[in-house]
This record gives structure tokens, sequence and C-alpha cells, in this order.
């Protein structure tokens, strides 16, 4: 999925940043030394105010080992496909020279998600473009773009990259549950899941979603992603060495 020579990872949430997603594929990039980069496309009006949203973000960034977390000026519920975004996230990726765009699953139901999806994706293919904002130099090619299932992965999803993740699992449980180790678990509604995970440990409860996929690929705890083809996007190699 990362490839040797990919030093740039940016994963895009509509939201905040993206660790439910992304976490361990980003903490694995970390340790690896690649720089990780978080955007979020808007602020949430159910998370806070603007400050307390960015100061949590770069708290939650900082302890996943991402490099930085920016905020894009979308509106929340109203974020679509559309040019103005894409030449947003186009002066991102150039700017960051992205090798990697992960970001959220266009199967996701959710409104935001879907132009979220698409926007993020097909402006992984106008980055390359010359035409596309020709005075924002250089062109960049991204060389991948993979999206994580969300809300998916409950309504269809099939992966085709799975990412051990065993290794940081440990990590990526504690920074999913740094600012609300004492609701767990009923902030992700867990009383509602079959056995084994409704009498399952504390991490296996948070990460259930990482067993599953784990069980679907021979490991303890994975993320699966979707690679997205367009132009010259399409899979790559899918072992983060």
């Amino acid at each position: 999925m990362i490839r040797e020579e990919d030093k740039s990872i940016v994963i895009v949430g509509p939201w905040a940043p993206a660790v439910e997603g992304a976490g361990g594929v980003a903490a694995k990039c970390a340790e690896l030394g690649k720089d990780v980069t978080f955007v979020c496309l808007c602020h949430s009006i159910y998370l806070g105010t603007v400050e307390e949203q960015e100061k949590r973000g770069h708290a939650i960034v900082d302890a996943i080992g991402g490099k930085d977390v920016i905020w894009l000026n979308e509106k929340d519920t109203e974020i679509q496909d559309t040019i103005s975004l894409r030449h947003d996230l186009v002066r991102v990726y150039r700017k960051l020279k992205a090798d990697t765009v992960i970001t959220v699953s266009d199967q996701n139901p959710h409104p935001d998600a879907q132009g979220a999806a698409r926007a993020s994706s097909y402006a992984a293919c106008h980055a390359s473009l010359d035409m596309v904002l020709p005075k924002v130099r250089p062109i960049h090619t991204v060389q991948a773009v993979y999206q994580y299932p969300g809300y998916a992965f409950a309504m269809g999803f099939k992966p085709d990259v799975y990412v051990d993740i065993t290794d940081v699992a440990q990590k990526k449980y504690e920074v999913l549950t740094m600012f609300a180790p004492e609701k767990i678990p009923e902030v992700y509604n867990y009383g509602a899941l079959p056995p084994p995970w409704n009498r399952s440990s504390p991490i296996e409860q948070v990460l259930s979603k990482e067993l599953w996929w784990g069980m679907a690929s021979g490991v303890h705890y994975s993320e699966a992603f979707s690679s997205f083809w367009s132009s010259h996007l399409g899979v790559r190699a899918v072992t983060i060495r």
C-alpha cells in the first residue's frame, strides 16, 4: 500500500483527523519516518468551538505520530464534490507533494462523507494536470488513493487492501479513547455487538472493526481499504516497508 520511496502521506476526513479510519497506517508510517498529514474539510457543529476542535485535533495527531493537521473551510452538513473543494485539495497535495492519499469511502452513506470522498479522490487526479491551477506549482503526481470504510463498514464495503496494524493497535486504541476513556464502551455502542465482542477487552471493543478485518485477513488487527481507480491511479503494492 505504501511504497518505500513514498515520503508524504495525506489522510483526509470530513470533520476531524481520520484516526478511526487510518490511524494504524498513520502510526506505522510515522514510525518509518514518513510525513503524515491529516486534512479536515470542516469544523463539526457538534464537537465544540473551533478552538477546542483544533486543540483536540493537534493533540490527536501528535499522539498518533502525525506531522500536522490542516483544516479547510467547508461547512458541516454541506460538503460537496465541488471544483472549489477539489482545487483547495490540489493546493494541499501539491504543497505537501503527497505520494499517497487516504480518504473516506464513497460507499459511506453520509452525504458529507460522499462529497469528501469524491472531491479528495478526484483532486488527486487533478493535482497532476498542468491546466488545473497552472499558477500553483509545482505540478505533482499522487501515486495512489485508498478509501477507508467509515459508516460503509456495515453497508457492504468490500476492501481489496488489508494492512496489519497489530503492532500499533495499542497506540490506536489509546488515541481513540484519549478524550473519552470514562465513556467506553457506551460511546461506541458495543452493547449491541454479538459475542465475543460484547465480552471482550476494552481494546477489542474499541477496535472491533479492526478485529473483524484482522479475522478476514489472517492477523489480529487490520485496517481495510478499497483502491480508487481513475486516470493514472490504481492498485499499488500492499506492504508497508
